[in-house]
């Protein structure tokens, strides 16, 4: 049992974390918090896993897979042989 609080700064959805699928599309919100997703349109929201900054600090920079995004920007990728397409955001309070 860890001995600290957990600082959630991210997430990934169960299908990438227990499944094994590849992560297809990364989203850095413009608050910093990371999302990291098997690029499905429709999660439920218990089908995400939190990632602490402390504990999974490895694993989230492994997930990051290379991509660098500034808080407000998202990527985007078919399969791990094709490079990551980045996107911006909608500014904070927009509709998407």
């Amino acid at each position: 049992m860890s001995k600290h609080a957990h600082d959630f700064v991210g997430c990934i959805c169960n299908h990438c974390a227990e499944d094994g699928a590849p992560i297809a599309q990364i989203i850095h919100h413009h608050d910093g918090f990371w999302e990291f997703t098997c690029g499905a349109e429709e999660h439920d929201e218990d089908a995400f896993i939190g990632l602490c900054s402390a504990c999974d600090a490895q694993a989230i920079k492994s997930h990051k897979a290379g991509v660098k995004l500034e808080a407000g920007e998202w990527a985007s990728r078919d399969d791990k042989s094709q490079p990551w397409e980045i996107f911006l955001l909608p500014a904070e309070g927009e509709d998407e």
